[in-house]
């Protein structure tokens, strides 16, 4: 199944680009995508910090009630985080969407060591009402990250990246399927 990003001129404003990219998922297996352009939460969907079209992608245990990204129990999760090494989407390979020119690759950002509700959420919102991109450093939001160019006007960006990951650097052509991060 592939997946089409489009630059319209329909009503959002985005005059002049009228050609759709297809492209392709980046990820392999079964993914959940719990934030997406249409719920502004409160950065996807709008265009701060350039996630007008973001989704943000977890592996979930489809058997489990609650569908949960990790390994552990929820009281676990709830109360002392959940190291990332036992969320399932740790370690996934990221392939190439399409083929394109890697922008940007950052790698070697220090990670969080779990993932906590109350702590995660805080730093979202955070970052979504005082992050000064002419002023703050990228990678406090995004971690390591990954910028392709696929066509004129149109980009993809993968971050919240593993540390020792990114197996693009900047200015590298690349093909779709390609692997760019390990």
């Amino acid at each position: 199944m592939a997946n089409v990003l489009h630059s319209g001129t329909g009503n959002d404003g985005m005059k002049g680009y009228d050609d759709p990219v297809i492209i392709e998922f980046p990820l392999r297996g079964e993914w959940l995508a719990p934030t997406t352009p249409a719920t502004k939460i409160p950065s996807h969907g709008t265009n701060q910090l350039g996630e007008r079209y973001a989704f943000d992608f977890m592996q979930v245990d489809w058997e489990r009630n609650g569908k949960p990204f990790y390994r552990t129990n929820l009281p676990q999760y709830l109360f002392f985080g959940v190291p990332l090494n036992e969320c399932y989407g740790w370690g996934q390979e990221v392939y190439a969407p399409c083929d394109g020119v890697i922008i940007k690759a950052e790698d070697g950002y220090k990670e969080r060591s779990r993932v906590h509700w109350a702590s995660d959420s805080f730093v979202a919102l955070k970052n979504a009402y005082t992050f000064n991109p002419e002023k703050d450093d990228l990678r406090s939001v995004a971690g390591n990250y990954v910028v392709m160019k696929c066509s004129d006007h149109v980009y993809a960006a993968f971050a919240h990246l593993q540390t020792g990951s990114v197996s693009v650097s900047a200015g590298q052509v690349v093909k779709k399927g390609d692997v760019l991060v390990k």
